[in-house]
């Protein structure tokens, strides 16, 4: 903000401005008329005032606040449609920030290692990518016409349960076992399961443990496919992991 003095015709020369900004910035002693620019880092009302010394050291002993300036900040703000997003899909991210002086730029970092996303758009999409649930705490920072700003952060959960599983020989002969037991190491959020033996045999989802029998000699690729209660995936397949 720029500000110019009005003082009215005095018969002494005027020496000295000394304008006190309000914002509890040292008073600015100008030796010109003019002073500023000055800039607000809040947001608020802030009662200006300007002292004048002449050249008899003489001032005005009361200043009184000759100027109001009020500086609105935008107060940043953002929903999306869940707290929490499957790994790998889109999740919509919409600012509900009010005030500032538009237009609105806004700018968002995911906190994930990509890159910050700046745009005039009020809402955006991004997808996380992880190997397993991760918490991102998601900021935004919102930047008006006249450049204030104000920042807000959100946890976001990312899921990704995991698949994972170990088998056992239930034989009592066990020179040539072909009944196995199918044992469940996935992550605790899993709540269902699909089995393929690779076999032929049609896939099971039945819970853990599962049992299974090979009727003919060879090597067996199995996958297992998990699902957590948000509908989210993980699988894994392992490669000729039954050998009889």
């Amino acid at each position: 903000v720029t500000f110019t003095d009005t003082v009215s015709s005095y018969p002494a020369q005027i020496i000295y401005w000394i304008w006190n900004y309000g914002d509890g910035s040292p008073p600015d002693t100008t030796l010109i008329p003019v002073a500023g620019p000055h800039e607000y880092s809040t947001c608020s009302i802030f009662p200006v005032t300007l002292t004048v010394v002449d050249e008899f050291g003489c001032n005005n002993p009361n200043p009184v606040n000759s100027a109001f300036i009020s500086t609105t900040c935008p107060n940043a703000g953002f929903v999306t449609p869940l707290p929490y997003v499957c790994s790998g899909l889109p999740l919509t991210f919409i600012s509900t920030t009010t005030g500032g002086q538009n237009p609105l730029t806004y700018t968002w970092d995911w906190c994930d290692g990509t890159a910050l996303t700046v745009t005039t758009l009020s809402s955006t999409q991004h997808t996380f990518n992880v190997d397993t649930t991760t918490d991102f705490m998601v900021t935004l920072t919102v930047k008006d016409a006249n450049g204030c700003r104000d920042t807000v952060s959100q946890k976001v959960t990312v899921e990704q349960p995991i698949a994972d599983f170990t088998a056992i020989s239930v034989d009592l002969d066990t020179t040539c076992p072909n009944n196995f037991e199918f044992q469940d190491l996935s992550s605790s959020d899993v709540i269902s399961w699909t089995w393929v033996f690779g076999d032929g045999s049609p896939p099971s989802n039945l819970p853990p443990p599962v049992g299974h029998t090979y009727t003919l000699p060879g090597e067996y690729d199995v996958s297992l496919t998990v699902t957590n209660n948000h509908g989210c995936i993980g699988d894994t397949l392992k490669i000729k992991f039954i050998q009889i």
